[in-house]
């Protein structure tokens, strides 16, 4: 699974959309045994503090 980019329109700033949208991802992967690639700089950010 990739995750290329993660984008949330200003109006929904500081809601923290974006990192519940990273870690969604990251538990279906784990569920589905499948491994992540970031690309995009905010997924690899949350990755590597995990």
């Amino acid at each position: 699974m990739l995750s290329c980019h993660t984008a949330v329109s200003q109006a929904y700033g500081g809601q923290e959309i974006a990192k519940r949208l990273v870690f969604r991802v990251l538990e279906a992967a784990e569920r589905r045994k499948i491994a992540v690639d970031a690309t995009c700089s905010y997924a690899l950010k949350m990755m590597n503090e995990i």
